[in-house]
């Protein structure tokens, strides 16, 4: 049985669904990556290029970006995108089920996806001492903040089964907390992967309105 929906809730506020267009985001977010994906090989295949470092890491990257897309739509299947109050207990496990797993999904999918923009950086501009540097300190620290919030989040709760199922005395830490927390350096090694080709190739012997396409397209491919 559904959990008893408070006064304040009208009946069309309790069927309101958000899935179908959850679903459909995540549908072309995944064919978007299989295509980039499939495009940067046959670009690489098509010049007589073999596939470089980056371009082994981004295509590890890609099952974890499906995965995700797989376990959102289960999700979807068992209540996300409708009011809480509306949703079967038993919906409400399997949905923390999947939510349990996306957040270990993602966790492991970051290290691949960053150090992949990081080498085709050190490929482009090897050359540059600071940017080999920069690039194996960002690699070093994305591995280690990957295994710092999978091994948290695969011990939030004691028993973990308490992630999921409330009517289980667990102890857990404050996850709100945790994940804002955690957020920040990944953030911040975001903002720094963007920023960090600009000096390079702004010394480039370009026009300014080259080093600036050049810097356009680096910022975009990072994003």
């Amino acid at each position: 049985m559904a959990s008893p929906a408070p006064p304040s809730l009208t009946p069309d506020q309790l069927a309101a669904n958000q899935g179908p267009g959850i679903i459909v985001g995540n549908l072309i977010v995944a064919a978007a990556a299989i295509i980039a994906v499939a495009l940067r090989i046959w670009a690489r295949r098509l010049k007589g290029l073999r596939l470089g470092p980056d371009d082994w890491l981004i295509m590890a990257a890609l099952p974890f970006g499906l995965a995700m897309c797989v376990v959102t739509i289960y999700a979807v299947h068992h209540g996300l995108g409708r009011h809480l109050m509306g949703v079967p207990i038993s919906d409400l496990k399997r949905e923390g089920q999947a939510f349990y797993a996306s957040e270990m999904i993602w966790a492991a999918s970051i290290p691949f996806i960053k150090i992949s923009i990081l080498v085709l950086y050190v490929r482009v501009f090897g050359q540059l001492r600071y940017m080999r540097w920069s690039a194996w300190c960002l690699s070093i620290f994305t591995i280690a903040w990957a295994i710092m919030v999978i091994l948290v989040c695969s011990m939030q709760c004691l028993p973990i089964q308490g992630i999921w199922d409330k009517t289980i005395k667990a102890k857990c830490i404050d996850a709100p907390t945790f994940f804002i927390a955690g957020s920040v350096p990944d953030v911040v090694v975001d903002f720094m992967i963007l920023v960090l080709p600009i000096a390079a190739v702004w010394r480039l012997q370009k026009t300014i309105v080259e080093r600036i396409s050049l810097m356009a397209i680096f910022l975009l491919g990072s994003l």
